[in-house]
């Protein structure tokens, strides 16, 4: 399913904490919570605008391993190739731990 364009409003409710959303992916989560103190720090348009850019590029290079956290999120109907996991993909917080999925995105540890 296609990310919808960071201009709509529920990015925005996302990073401003309006709307409240639990994602199966702990990195997920932990960049939310992130973002979301940036915005409560700083809450100046360019910040916010920067929070949604930052969040739909994650989502956007992401989108096979959160792929059941957008349909939730965007109420939207699986697709036969959207429900596809790629191979390796850690898709849950219980699937593996924190540092497997940290690794899995490729992301550092701090």
């Amino acid at each position: 399913m296609p990310i919808p364009d960071k201009s709509e409003t529920i990015w925005q409710q996302l990073v401003t904490g309006q709307k409240e959303y639990r994602f199966k992916l702990v990195p997920a989560s932990m960049m939310l919570s992130r973002l979301i103190r940036s915005v409560q720090i700083d809450n100046s348009p360019a910040n916010i605008e920067r929070c949604v850019d930052e969040l739909y590029n994650f989502f956007t290079h992401y989108q096979v391993v959160l792929n059941k956290d957008i349909q939730q999120l965007f109420n939207a109907t699986p697709t036969p190739e959207s429900s596809t996991v790629m191979p390796n993909a850690v898709t849950g917080s219980s699937a593996a731990s924190l540092v497997h999925q940290r690794a899995a995105l490729a992301m550092p540890m701090r």
